[in-house]
């Protein structure tokens, strides 16, 4: 699959909107190996879901695409990385007199070798207190038995719940337990102390029930840990993906899979120092790196052989 009908998704900040590289997109040059695209990429036109993005929202998109580096992804599935990423974009005023965001992207190909260049725009990363954990859900979690749940979740760590919102086709459940102020190699022992002893079997106990409620549903049901990591003068994020988790998968990631991440990761970030984030899957009691993403949000593949046991 490919441009110009491949169906992204963009990321700025903490909000996402769809970008559809259909027959609408117009290839405007081919250089240094990469396709660049012109197209709308989010308008304030009411969508299928009853939104809208605000004049405001909008504005922010521009600057945000304009100062930094978004990477584009395909359908809010962290387990595929970045397939291009943002140039520019400029606010324009259409026929019917609503506003669009019109974008330049880049698409990487197969065979791509993107040099590495410091221009003062990075790949944003979501900023977390050193002192909490955060539940974020998507919109499959409205139902207020799974609010409940949450709810109780968040009382047990003193903590933080917010919902993100995608825009999709086929959307996939997302559901990720995240905290910062990590050190690599000491991700475990830092992961349990911000739940706290005393509320870890039951906190557990309620991620299980919730992540339960979702078996048998159509849709993928990802669990996902995201560490956010200070590495000598950067900051990065480590990304642990559990796809259709039982109880035992996360019974055995508690285990033996953060004790994983500590052995393993630290020499994925000596060996690269662009690197801004890693993402894992972790499966059948191992962990996979799956690639990671520079700081200029062009991605990087390992080779297949270096399993995380």
């Amino acid at each position: 699959m490919g441009p110009p009908h491949l169906v992204v998704v963009v990321h700025w900040g903490i909000r996402w909107t769809i970008v559809r590289l259909n027959n609408e997109a117009l290839l405007i040059r081919k250089g240094e190996g990469m396709k660049y695209f012109k197209g709308i990429i989010a308008t304030s036109h009411i969508d299928s879901q009853n939104e809208w993005m605000t004049f405001a929202a909008l504005e922010s998109m521009v600057e945000q695409i304009n100062t930094q580096r978004i990477p584009m992804g395909i359908e809010h599935d962290p387990r595929i990385p970045p397939q291009g990423r943002a140039v520019s974009a400029q606010l324009e005023q259409l026929d019917d007199g609503e506003f669009a965001v019109v974008a330049i992207s880049e698409v990487f190909e197969e065979g791509d070798e993107i040099e590495f260049r410091d221009d003062g725009r990075e790949m944003p990363l979501r900023e977390f207190g050193d002192d909490r954990l955060y539940i974020i859900y998507d919109k499959s979690y409205r139902d207020q038995s799974d609010q409940e749940l949450l709810e109780e979740m968040r009382t047990l760590v003193s903590g933080e719940t917010s919902e993100y919102v995608k825009k999709s086709l086929d959307p996939i459940t997302v559901l990720t337990i995240a905290a910062g102020g990590f050190i690599a190699g000491n991700i475990a022992s830092g992961f349990f102390q911000k739940v706290g002893s005393d509320a870890w079997d039951s906190f557990k106990d309620k991620l299980k029930r919730l992540i339960g409620r979702r078996r048998g549903n159509k849709s993928e049901n990802l669990l996902l840990f995201q560490f956010v990591i200070r590495d000598a003068d950067r900051t990065l994020s480590i990304e642990t993906i559990l796809s259709d988790p039982g109880d035992r998968d996360i019974e055995v990631f508690f285990e033996q899979g953060l004790k994983g991440l500590d052995a393993k990761v630290p020499a994925y970030l000596e060996d690269n120092a662009h690197l801004k984030k890693l993402v894992l899957e972790y499966a059948d009691g191992k962990l996979k790196v799956l690639f990671g993403v520079r700081r200029d949000a062009v991605p990087i593949h390992f080779e297949e052989h270096k399993l995380l046991k």
